[in-house]
């Protein structure tokens, strides 16, 4: 890792993009705090099983998780769930909330995929 990746990386986006960079970043010694930020309020799950089997009955919740809870505790990524980003101020690197809540960054990964309109 560079010097200018070495602090806090911010992922605003818990889908599979997201949990797949805190994941690479762990798995290539990143040791710098990380923080997954999501809307929702559980757990990154798996949207495609969600149309189909979970509504349909035939699988349970705890199986959409992408991944367990205690993954991101095991790698010490902090979860913030619930979480409505309103404003990113880049000049002095923080992330704004929609209940005035702030969070800084060193890094931010934009992984906020799309919504079908």
């Amino acid at each position: 890792m560079s010097a200018a990746a070495s602090g806090h990386i911010a992922v605003l986006g818990a889908g599979q993009a997201g949990l797949q960079a805190v994941q690479s970043l762990r798995e290539q010694g990143f040791a710098a705090p990380i923080t997954l930020i999501s809307n929702e309020t559980h757990l990154p799950y798996q949207r495609p099983p969600l149309s189909k089997g979970f509504l349909k009955g035939e699988i349970d919740c705890e199986r959409l998780y992408l991944k367990p809870k205690s993954f991101y505790a095991d790698r010490d990524i902090s979860l913030l769930l619930g979480a409505s980003a309103q404003k990113i101020d880049i000049a002095s690197r923080q992330l704004k909330f929609s209940d005035g809540a702030e969070i800084a960054f060193d890094t931010l990964i934009l992984a906020t995929g799309t919504r079908p309109r």
